[in-house]
């Protein structure tokens, strides 16, 4: 959705193919997460002890989600910078929408990976991913006090 409503913005109008690709990828991995979720818990259901390929598979979606919403946020700036000012609400809603969804994701892939011993930065990720956000957020400040001058 984040992904989607920022094109509200755009004023050109034009194709966004990175934006194109993330949306369809993000659709993939709704399934894929789903499917991996469901072997990990069938495996675990059998009473063995569940080979680690289970939890890494059950991760991966929510790890791909997190690069996918960086690669997102990295790349609406522009489309903050440029876009249509009237629009500028869909702006703040993507970019508040993307930092939640990296939030969200790390409890997930940390109750996959956890039992694997199988590393992971979830800090790093996260204090990146609240800097592309804070950037975002002054473009977007700074555009709303220049429109209180006009």
């Amino acid at each position: 959705m984040a992904v989607n409503i920022v094109r509200m913005m755009d004023r050109r109008n034009v194709s966004h193919e990175t934006l194109d690709n993330i949306s369809d990828r993000l659709v993939d991995l709704i399934q894929e997460d789903v499917d991996y979720a469901n072997a990990l818990v069938k495996e675990y259901k059998k009473g063995k002890i569940v080979d680690d390929e289970y939890f890494l598979k059950a991760a991966r979606p929510q790890m791909e989600l997190v690069e996918l919403s960086i690669k997102a946020l990295d790349y609406i700036e522009s489309i903050l910078e440029n876009g249509k000012l009237d629009a500028i609400s869909d702006g703040i809603i993507a970019n508040n929408l993307l930092l939640e969804v990296v939030r969200d994701a790390m409890p997930t892939i940390r109750v996959n990976l956890d039992p694997i011993s199988k590393s992971y930065d979830y800090d790093e990720k996260i204090d990146y991913v609240k800097k592309l956000h804070n950037r975002n957020q002054q473009i977007i400040e700074r555009r709303l006090k220049w429109q209180e001058y006009m």
